[in-house]
């Protein structure tokens, strides 16, 4: 019984797939003898021309598969990759550009921009090429082996890229920055960090109560807060109490982390349940533990100093009037409504 054109896709596919180079080049001879134009064929052929060495006959049959297939990504790209070792730039990048019309996001296509730009084009626009790359790929656990190679390059010419900005940024902004105010010179130098990429933009999150048009501020000043001095003043003190817990009540200590069987965990998962962050509790939802903070009376007595807020059931949490106020907001959203 002869066999139809997909019948022999399939054999051929699964030849070249067991390493039965000649069976799956006479199969797809056999397709391409029924249809001339399958893609499939020209682009098989074309590959086992180009591994026998034979260029200019390859470059034709991936041509005609180009042709018979102009949106298939696979032979946009292996003809970049043929006209690159050829030394066709031109040709190269309109092949790589027509696979980035096809898909924008097609990973393989971004890489072989970014190579591209690389040898002919700049090194800002190389690095902002490699850098949408790694945005778009998976974490790096996932990257798959065949463009591992790639995405580690990408990642370490961003890197130098970063490095090479942030440096030019800082010299620019030196010129510049001790004619301003002390206040403002550290927001250009974020800004610098943030442009050159080792920084990020701080923006405030909240897992409970989200208080709006609070000012992104990643460091605050320790000289808005009243109550630091004194309580830096008792460092030593608060260390010699922790490390005199850690002696002699390490069985007190429990971990930071500890949600139960069955909750969502989230980034916490390795943290969950561990020893490796664990914590010596003074109060725990909203709730003194007396004999732990008998075990540290200068420590109790410091935080005694500070502005706090107690919700209770959930905390016991030194903060500023504005987390009071929070507070307050929080209590009233939680009361009972009367009915009219």
């Amino acid at each position: 019984m002869t066999q139809s054109v997909s019948q022999l896709v399939i054999a051929a596919g699964q030849a070249a797939n067991s390493g039965r180079w000649h069976e799956a080049e006479q199969l797809w001879l056999e397709v391409r003898r029924r249809e001339p134009g399958n893609p499939q064929a020209l682009f098989s052929l074309g590959i086992h021309a180009l591994q026998r060495g034979e260029s200019e006959s390859g470059l034709q049959l991936l041509r005609a598969a180009r042709n018979a297939a102009p949106h298939d990504k696979a032979v946009l790209l292996t003809l970049a990759n043929v006209y690159r070792q050829r030394g066709d730039s031109a040709a190269e990048r309109e092949a790589v550009d027509a696979a980035l019309m096809v898909d924008p996001y097609f990973i393989p296509a971004l890489l072989a921009r970014a190579n591209w730009l690389e040898r002919h084009g700049t090194a800002v626009a190389a690095a902002t090429t490699y850098r949408n790359a790694l945005k778009i790929s998976p974490p790096e656990s996932h990257w798959p082996a065949a463009h591992r190679e790639q995405l580690l390059h990408a990642r370490s010419v961003v890197e130098r890229y970063s490095q090479t900005l942030t440096s030019a940024l800082k010299v620019s902004l030196s010129a510049v920055n001790d004619q301003l105010p002390v206040s403002v010179q550290s927001r250009w130098v974020e800004a610098a960090a943030i442009m050159g990429g080792s920084s990020t933009p701080f923006r405030s999150e909240s897992n409970q109560l989200y208080v709006p048009r609070l000012p992104a501020i990643p460091f605050f000043d320790s000289q808005d807060f009243p109550w630091v001095p004194a309580l830096e003043a008792k460092t030593d003190a608060i260390r010699a109490e922790i490390q005199a817990a850690l002696r002699n009540s390490r069985d007190r200590f429990n971990p930071y982390i500890a949600y139960r069987p069955g909750d969502p965990v989230n980034q916490w998962q390795e943290l969950n349940h561990s020893e490796r962050w664990s914590v010596f509790q003074l109060w725990r939802a909203g709730e003194a533990i007396e004999e732990n903070l008998a075990q540290c009376p200068q420590t109790a007595a410091a935080l005694a100093t500070v502005d706090a807020a107690d919700i209770g059931g959930l905390c016991s949490m030194r903060c500023s009037p504005r987390l009071r106020l929070a507070h307050i907001f929080r209590r009233t959203m939680e009361r009972p409504m009367r009915g009219s």
